[in-house]
């Protein structure tokens, strides 16, 4: 422990610093490290299995120098990291991408459904191609080409970072993941689950037994010791599953909501989507898109303001009980482009409230703000105290002073056609409790 503690603690400088590695007979090294107390062949097995375990330190070579007469052992260093501001610079982009998947990983609320995002990502994000980094988280996150090894430890940073407890694994050919799901190990290969033809992977070797696995997948020594056998497959194993981390908002203005759902499937199924949407004001459920195959986004033209509860349904296609929904809030306002309410530091006090509408054609929209008092309200009297009356304004504008005494208010924003229709509101909440 000690020995693998002092290997962590050097390494770990490097990835946090841009101090330039020094050099050991012409190669770029962490530097050395003394093994002092154990054998020379439990220090060379113990700092392969660390380079290995530890994908974070990805600048780091398989190959080592060590003296059995000094006790001491270096890890290799490749050329384009020995640099500090060079390394600085990639460590920065590569856990900035990590970062980015995680969350989107945590997005999700089963563990199960993590473990499975994490392994979709590092399949849509890495070809199986041969290159001078291959053994590297690296080369699958930056380059997005790699071998088994770079799968596997891109894998392990993932799920690592995701709350996992996750292992890498090697045999004499090979490299894969052993990872923790509710108390229970399982094995997982990202690289043979990779379909080269589409950005969902297989499942045929997510969360399998060690007896299932067996094929090309027996490990080295080490790893007996090191990483907990797996003796089940998961409950889930080969089902058709899908999951959903919500809905993404990617427009939504006065004219229209563009939306998606991100969804996530066991496989390369056919899913199909529907939306549908309640406006709080009437409370009344309606479709908006019906069940579309394989199209996850919605462009919608609501026909009327309000906030709007927008919700999309997915399921497998052929699979009716394989099933998921969420939901998101959508505010909709056609014609108020904004409000504002802020003190008033001119006579008297008080606050300066307004609103603006996108346009106000020849001048015939009428405008109107009313108050709200919630304590009022709260103790079931008359609680709308303050209103404008509907006014004409020669701009988009229109802003009112009002002096409340101490409470909780809501200030209701209205416009208004010509002949006097509701055209829109909008809310806004305050207080005056200093």
């Amino acid at each position: 422990q000690p020995f693998y503690d002092a290997l962590y603690h050097t390494a770990n400088y490097y990835l946090t610093t841009n101090a330039t590695a020094p050099s050991i007979s012409g190669s770029y090294t962490i530097g050395r490290v003394s093994f002092a107390g154990i054998t020379t062949q439990r220090a060379k097995d113990l700092t392969y299995v660390f380079i290995f375990q530890n994908p974070q330190f990805y600048f780091l070579e398989g190959r080592i120098y060590y003296s059995s007469t000094t006790s001491e052992v270096a890890i290799c260093v490749y050329d384009i990291f020995g640099n500090g501001y060079s390394r600085e610079n990639v460590t920065n982009q590569l856990f900035g991408k990590v970062d980015n998947w995680i969350s989107q990983i945590n997005a999700y609320s089963s563990n199960y459904s993590k473990l499975l995002k994490a392994q979709h990502i590092v399949c849509a994000n890495t070809d199986y191609v041969f290159n001078d980094y291959d053994q590297t988280a690296y080369s699958a996150i930056i380059l997005g080409k790699s071998v088994c090894a770079g799968y596997a430890k891109f894998y392990a940073l993932l799920t690592n970072g995701a709350g996992f407890d996750c292992l890498s694994v090697t045999s004499y050919d090979h490299a894969w993941n052993v990872v923790n799901l509710d108390g229970t190990y399982y094995n997982v290969d990202t690289t043979w689950d990779d379909d080269e033809y589409s950005d969902i992977p297989y499942i045929d070797y997510f969360l399998t037994s060690d007896s299932y696995i067996i094929s090309g997948h027996f490990r080295e020594d080490p790893y007996y010791d090191i990483a907990p056998l797996c003796y089940s497959n998961h409950a889930n194993y080969g089902d058709t599953m899908i999951d959903s981390s919500g809905i993404y908002v990617a427009t939504s203005d006065k004219d229209h909501v563009f939306a998606g759902m991100d969804t996530l499937v066991s496989y390369n199924d056919d899913v199909e989507y529907r939306w549908i949407a309640c406006n709080t004001l009437d409370e009344v459920w309606f479709e908006v898109q019906g069940w579309t195959e394989n199209n996850e986004w919605l462009d919608w033209y609501p026909e009327k303001y309000g906030n709007y509860v927008l919700m999309c349904q997915a399921r497998i296609c052929g699979y009716e009980e394989v099933y998921v929904e969420k939901s998101v809030g959508i505010e909709h306002h056609p014609y108020i482009k904004g409000k504002c309410q802020m003190p008033y530091t001119g006579e008297g006090g008080g606050y300066l409230i307004g609103f603006e509408t996108y346009n106000n054609p020849n001048g015939q929209y009428r405008y109107e703000m009313l108050i709200l008092d919630c304590t009022l309200l709260a103790e079931g009297k008359d609680a709308w105290i303050y209103t404008t009356g509907q006014c004409l304004v020669p701009e988009t504008s229109f802003w009112t002073i009002w002096q409340p005494i101490y409470g909780y208010y809501w200030t209701l924003f209205r416009v208004y056609d010509a002949d006097g229709n509701l055209l829109d509101e909008a809310c806004y909440g305050f207080e005056n409790i200093c």
